[in-house]
């Protein structure tokens, strides 16, 4: 039986790292993202710097500020912060079609499929997917591998900051049994508090407990207490199954060494997309780019339309915007690639009309 390879993906300080992309002077210096100092603010993101200090997220922001005096705080762009959010993820969504975004920062992909098609190992792709977001965003990212949601996020929360950790099936009940009760999912504090006060600190002391005895305790809630403490939880992402993107691309027998090379092929794969487009009765507001220089380096950019279309003349023309900025001179391409996405169902009142 082929084994379910999940992933959970955490971006390290979020917010914090949103800012600091955009004001560089705030990188290594104790900073949180969050309201006012005065009333009711509280902490959104803190910094690790700032985490030395025991600031939280959720914490009064007055209470941060005494913990640390010459913290920084900025009061956040949370628009902002969601069209990152969008670009990591249009990223993730180019190695798995199973993709379930849990919040703004953080996500699971089933990555069961793809390590067959990719031909590479979960570490592999993980490490990819990590260095495409740095790359390509500028973010930092931890990843956690499991058979299982609970699995795959423990791990990606013993990864952090900016690592991945993997926990293969054989290893789940010796990984877990040192840990505190209170790691796993739906342990909150009053059934940790029930628990420490039956003895039970850590989850090997837990599996001391029989299903019967769980049950008994804490009804239907037993049976799931005792399946987790041994590594058995769900693998079922909750992510929509139809089609996110459609994409084309070619490697060329011989490198392309001019932007005016690569029109022809862009020609035909454009026109390829909008068929199958057309064939899905579907609309794309988002057109990607995807070049892969003579050394294997790959960049991806993309662009977005104030309205969808799927007109070729509309396609074509957004990806050759795109390779003019982005077409190295004096480099070689070796594969090129279009991919459109965020769909819309049809609508034949859409014209054309960029919005940048």
């Amino acid at each position: 039986m082929r084994r379910t390879i999940i992933a959970h993906l955490d971006l390290d300080e979020f917010y914090v790292a949103v800012e600091r992309i955009k004001d560089p002077s705030l990188k290594n210096k104790p900073v949180v993202v969050g309201g006012s100092q005065t009333g009711r603010g509280v902490v959104s993101s803190a910094s690790y710097e700032a985490r030395k200090y025991g600031i939280h997220s959720a914490m009064p922001m007055y209470q941060a500020m005494k913990l640390c005096p010459h913290l920084i705080r900025v009061g956040g762009k949370f628009r902002e912060y969601s069209k990152y959010s969008s670009s990591v993820f249009n990223i993730v969504q180019e190695y798995s079609e199973f993709v379930e975004r849990t919040s703004i920062d953080e996500g699971y992909i089933d990555l069961t499929d793809s390590v067959i098609k990719l031909k590479r190992t979960a570490i592999q792709l993980a490490e990819e997917i990590k260095r495409r977001i740095d790359k390509d965003v500028g973010l930092s990212v931890s990843f956690g591998i499991g058979s299982n949601k609970m699995m795959a996020k423990i791990a990606s929360k013993h990864a952090k900051p900016n690592g991945i950790l993997e926990i293969l099936s054989n290893k789940e009940e010796s990984f877990l049994k040192p840990m505190n009760v209170g790691i796993i999912p739906g342990v909150g504090p009053k059934t940790k508090e029930r628990l420490n006060n039956l003895g039970i600190t850590s989850i090997g002391e837990l599996r001391g407990l029989s299903e019967k005895e769980l049950t008994s305790r804490f009804g239907i809630h037993g049976e799931g207490l005792y399946k987790r403490a041994r590594g058995i939880a769900s693998s079922k992402l909750n992510s929509k199954r139809e089609r996110k993107s459609i994409s084309n691309e070619r490697t060329f027998n011989v490198n392309i060494q001019t932007p005016a090379g690569l029109i022809p092929t862009i020609t035909r794969i454009s026109m390829r997309i909008c068929e199958q487009m057309k064939e899905k009765e579907i609309l794309a507001r988002s057109v990607s780019l995807k070049l892969r220089y003579e050394n294997f380096e790959t960049i991806t950019r993309t662009k977005t339309l104030s309205k969808a279309s799927r007109n070729v003349g509309v396609v074509k023309s957004l990806v050759e915007q795109m390779i003019h900025y982005n077409f190295i001179p004096g480099r070689s391409i070796r594969l090129v690639g279009v991919r459109v996405s965020n769909f819309e169902p049809e609508n034949i009142q859409t014209e054309l009309n960029f919005m940048r």
